[in-house]
């Protein structure tokens, strides 16, 4: 409302001054041709004192605006800040604890790994806490609106998006898993932007024994190793589970990272396994040396997965070199299991070629 004030009076103003200057020209005028000059003589003193009356109110209005402002400002708290979010999107998918699809995609990805944390693996050699971690990110995101922070690295190596997740209420969940002890910190540079908070949250639950961080010492040791004094391999003394024979090994080497989302295919994943046949990614779930049997095998490139197949439960648009191949996939099952159709238009992955 002061806005409009300030405008209404700052125009009156103006052509008051306008009508003083007429006013005063016609006064000189005039008096030069000794002719009676008393009307515009009034006029003149009327209009300067039009002008002293709205110059004032404009002035009023705007200091006093200024004031307001200066108030508004002085209430912030100094170390709250805007965090600057890059997209918000829909979660139309939790994959597990760490790692979900969303929609729309963002910078050509549709598969998201979030940033500064690991969550114990439920896939192919199911790590203890892991399906705790996993229910958890699915109560909490699961066809959630969530805005998305990226950092310096966008997209990992094995072409996932990297991002800091953010609940509507403003809560990072990256956090929010490490301070309810479902993860520990896993921080790779460059993004290395909050690594400070995920330390003071992860100090937070292990103090308080929670989450994972109540485990035994048995069920620690199986935890991928981090550098936070867990995981890395049991040394045979602690009570074991079917998982603990699978743990890796400190010394290996190997990108402990890798899980069987980060494969396209069966032959992919075989690889890597044969690489170290340790198996410190717990590719081989049941031991007899064949990684990742749920994902298809390769296929020609005109040839795109079977709907019928049985092996596609795990295909995003990364795993099609072409829009066509998506959509036909897509048409032999349009339940779309796969969210290859984000926006329900009844087009899949359209971001491919």
């Amino acid at each position: 409302m002061s806005g409009v004030v300030l405008v209404v009076a700052s125009s009156l103003a103006v052509l008051a001054m306008l009508a003083f200057a007429v006013s005063v020209v016609a006064f000189l005028l005039q008096t030069s041709r000794h002719r009676s000059s008393k009307g515009w003589a009034v006029a003149t003193v009327g209009f300067l004192a039009l002008v002293l009356l709205f110059g004032s109110i404009s002035n009023a209005v705007s200091r006093q605006s200024g004031l307001t402002l200066s108030e508004g400002q002085s209430i912030v708290p100094s170390g709250v800040r805007e965090t600057d979010h890059d997209a918000t999107v829909q979660v139309p998918r939790v994959v597990d604890g760490d790692t979900i699809d969303i929609s729309p995609s963002v910078e050509g990805r549709s598969r998201v790994r979030l940033i500064g944390m690991d969550t114990p693996e439920i896939y192919f050699g199911t790590q203890p806490y892991g399906q705790e971690a996993s229910a958890f990110a699915k109560r909490e995101l699961d066809g959630q609106e969530v805005k998305l922070e990226l950092d310096v690295q966008k997209i990992d190596p094995y072409g996932r998006l990297l991002a800091y997740v953010y609940l509507p209420d403003g809560s990072m969940f990256n956090e929010t898993l490490l301070r309810e002890g479902y993860a520990q910190v896993a921080t790779f540079p460059p993004n290395v932007k909050y690594v400070d908070r995920f330390l003071e949250a992860q100090r937070e639950a292990r103090t308080a024994n929670r989450g994972l961080w109540g485990l035994s010492a048995g069920e620690l040791c199986q935890q991928t190793d981090r550098g936070n004094g867990i995981g890395g391999g049991c040394s045979g003394s602690e009570p074991k589970s079917p998982a603990a024979s699978q743990s890796a090994s400190p010394g290996s080497g190997v990108d402990r990272n890798l899980d069987c989302a980060s494969f396209e295919t069966h032959e992919e994943a075989q690889r890597v396994l044969e690489q170290d046949p340790s198996d410190p990614n717990y590719l081989d779930g049941d031991g007899d040396g064949v990684a990742c049997e749920d994902l298809p095998k390769s296929q020609p490139d005109d040839q795109p997965p079977s709907a019928g197949s049985g092996s596609n439960s795990d295909l995003d648009c990364a795993s099609f070199a072409t829009h066509e191949e998506a959509q036909r996939v897509l048409e032999q099952d349009l339940s779309d299991p796969n969210y290859l159709d984000g926006d329900g238009d009844g087009v899949a992955c359209e971001e491919l070629p």
